[in-house]
């Protein structure tokens, strides 16, 4: 959810110890035992599971994409553990988008961080997701990395393969830092129409879809949104 603006165009990519994010991106016929590893299954056996990859134990996931997963995981709560309200983001420099009257899911976005030489960095989470809930309240649900402005899904690292699920937004319409209209057709009613870079969640919640998946209440886009 981006407005196009001027920007750094250093490529920085915050270095996991454990993490080559310029490795090809491959999708192993074999999986790594690990001590919870389910045993070694080719993926023409009967056993292997098709559809989408949304867990860690999905025994298509190999023990590196199960340790890179899990960093992404543990890094990302590091970097959230500050925001547990909203007046704690709006006071780091977080902005609303104002799409909090939808499906509950609103968008703060750091605007200062889409400029900024870093991506995948838990100390510059580009925006931040909170959900409404049944009494009015809102609960921190996610974290959002969103890459440097001009990349397209080619640009996403490879990460855990299929289970760290990067995706776009072709469709959305702002006026300034706000949200004000979906495109229809590519045509928006109002506001000027923003293709975004590649995005990826981290939930901080139980997701339908994953830890990585793309907000979906109830689950029917886990299938979508892969690079």
């Amino acid at each position: 959810m981006i407005h196009p603006a001027p920007v750094s165009t250093v490529d920085t990519v915050h270095d996991h110890s454990t993490t080559d994010t310029t490795a090809p991106h491959e999708h192993p016929t074999t999986t790594e035992p690990t001590s919870h590893d389910h045993p070694p299954t080719t993926v023409g056996d009967p056993g292997m599971p098709t559809g989408p990859i949304i867990s860690l134990d999905d025994p298509r996931v190999t023990a590196a994409q199960r340790a890179i997963a899990e960093g992404l995981i543990s890094d990302a709560t590091a970097g959230m553990a500050g925001f547990t309200d909203e007046a704690a983001i709006t006071a780091a420099g977080y902005e609303s988008i104002g799409d909090g009257g939808t499906d509950g899911y609103e968008h703060f976005v750091n605007w200062s961080y889409l400029g900024d030489p870093y991506e995948m960095d838990p100390s510059h989470i580009e925006a931040i997701v909170m959900k409404k809930n049944g009494d009015g309240t809102k609960t921190v649900v996610a974290a959002l990395y969103i890459l440097s402005i001009g990349k397209s899904m080619a640009d996403a690292p490879p990460l855990a393969g299929e289970l760290t699920m990067f995706h776009v937004h072709d469709n959305l319409c702002f006026d300034g830092h706000t949200l004000v209209a979906l495109a229809v057709n590519g045509s928006c009613s109002a506001g000027v129409l923003t293709i975004t870079p590649p995005m990826i969640h981290v939930w901080m919640v139980e997701s339908p879809c994953g830890p990585f998946a793309g907000i979906d209440e109830n689950g029917v886009m886990c299938d979508e949104h892969m690079h």
